[in-house]
């Protein structure tokens, strides 16, 4: 018998112009120039593969590497600053991340193999807005903004309000400059997790928790979600389940009940990597474990 398998043509990359700006803003303006042809490049781990697709074929490449003022993590005045193009594997090894946003470090430990993450950067994982971006979870629920600039200037934007669909985002021919995250008040814990077919695969579900305690009683609570709707969110239905409460009555009750919220407000399809039912299932687990990880954790803190 005679199997038909499909045929697949690995394409070569279409040639390309590439610039290399050592300012930001000379690097807006080479955005603006070739308005619709040029890509930006940072780590391209995703870019070049989907370029050697011929899924997208600009004409222009514009790398940042040359440009000093997008690299490294800082930690100043209650503000926790990662530059856009700091790679996966520089957040995994920094102390300051550890100290101060656990779950972003946890989001590093299984994101891709060690090759990958010496070279895909927080920016880049952030501008390519895909629900199931790792480490969009960890910022969302530790408030983070995202710095952008572009020809009107410099501008701060929630990074709740930065995604607005399934890869897009508010940048339009803006360039991402700097990820900041205010540092909460001690104590406080974190936590993230997901769900994926097989290490370093992209999250069938993922989701972050950071939950403060004051005087034992539960405060600024953020539960978020991934890969479970067109983009990463936080749930604020289920973030007030646990809100208020003391730490003593986060029973059995009070986790199913903000699981039930978080389930209540997504919205999860079925694709090669899961099915809606067990997305569903996989994220009111999730969120339950995350809460209970968390409020560990600060009790630690």
């Amino acid at each position: 018998m005679t199997v038909a398998y499909p045929l697949t043509i690995t394409k070569t990359i279409k040639p390309f112009t590439y610039l290399r700006p050592s300012t930001v803003s000379e690097a807006v303006d080479l955005l603006a120039q070739h308005e619709g042809e040029a890509r930006l490049l940072a780590g391209g781990t995703d870019l070049l593969v989907s370029m050697k697709r011929r899924a997208i074929t600009p004409d222009y490449l514009v790398g940042l590497h040359g440009i000093a003022d997008l690299q490294g993590i800082r930690g100043e005045e209650g503000i926790l600053r990662i530059g856009a193009l700091t790679t996966l594997s520089e957040i995994q090894e920094s102390s300051v991340i550890r100290d101060n946003c656990y779950c972003l470090y946890e989001a590093t430990l299984d994101f891709a193999t060690p090759q990958v993450c010496n070279t895909a950067t927080i920016g880049g994982n952030i501008c390519r807005s895909s629900p199931s971006a790792d480490t969009a979870c960890p910022l969302l629920v530790m408030d983070a903004s995202a710095t952008v600039v572009g020809l009107d200037g410099s501008r701060t934007v929630r990074l709740s309000e930065f995604f607005t669909g399934p890869g897009t985002n508010v940048l339009e021919n803006g360039i991402l400059t700097e990820i900041t995250v205010p540092i909460p008040q001690k104590p406080y814990g974190t936590a993230f997790a997901k769900m994926t077919r097989n290490s370093c695969d992209l999250a069938k579900a993922n989701g972050a928790v950071r939950i403060g305690i004051q005087e034992e009683r539960c405060t600024d609570v953020r539960i978020a979600v991934g890969a479970v709707a067109e983009t990463p969110r936080r749930v604020p239905a289920a973030e007030s389940v646990i809100e208020g409460l003391q730490v003593t009555q986060v029973t059995d009750a009070a986790l199913e009940a903000a699981a039930e919220r978080v389930a209540d407000f997504i919205a999860p399809i079925s694709d090669v990597r899961s099915s809606a039912d067990y997305r569903l299932h996989v994220t009111r687990v999730l969120t339950k474990r995350l809460i209970v990880e968390a409020l560990g954790r600060a009790r630690l803190s």
